[in-house]
């Protein structure tokens, strides 16, 4: 059995008054970075949903 791990990171951020969330330094690196890190220490297969270039 393959265990997936899902990061949900589709949002816009919008509670965030414009900052970029998933951009936010947390620990020294990018806040996206760092969870995905986190993820695939503990699972084969890491998938990150991103908000659409084309906005909400």
């Amino acid at each position: 059995m393959t265990v997936a791990i899902l990061i949900p990171a589709a949002g816009f951020g919008t509670r965030m008054r414009g900052a970029d969330k998933l951009l936010q330094i947390v620990d020294g690196v990018p806040l996206l970075r760092r969870q995905a890190a986190r993820a695939r220490a503990a699972a084969p297969l890491v998938l990150v949903t991103l908000p659409s270039l084309d906005g909400p």
